[in-house]
C-alpha cells in the first residue's frame, strides 16, 4: 500500500511545489533519521542515499491569529 493512501493530505510527499502556498519541507534519512533543511545527495551521518521528502501544508481550517485582536483584550 502506498503512503499517499495512509498519510493525510497535510503530510504527503511533494512532487511539485506551488510558490503561492505556505508550505514547509523536511528531508529525512530513511536509515538513521537525520533531518536536513535541504535535500542532500546522501546522508552526512550514515552515507545512505535514501532521503525522504515530506511537505507540510497549512490546515485551511486553522486561521492564523490576528495580533491586533489579542492586544485589545
Amino acid at each position: 500500500m502506498s503512503f499517499d493512501k495512509i498519510l493525510p493530505d497535510s503530510f504527503t510527499e511533494s512532487s511539485e511545489s506551488d510558490p503561492n502556498e505556505d508550505e514547509s519541507t523536511l528531508y529525512e534519512c530513511r536509515q538513521c533519521g537525520t533531518k536536513f533543511e535541504s535535500k542532500p545527495e546522501q546522508c552526512s551521518v550514515c552515507e545512505s542515499e535514501e532521503i525522504a521528502t515530506y511537505t507540510f501544508k497549512p490546515d485551511p481550517k486553522e486561521e492564523a491569529p490576528n495580533p491586533e485582536e489579542s492586544d485589545n483584550q
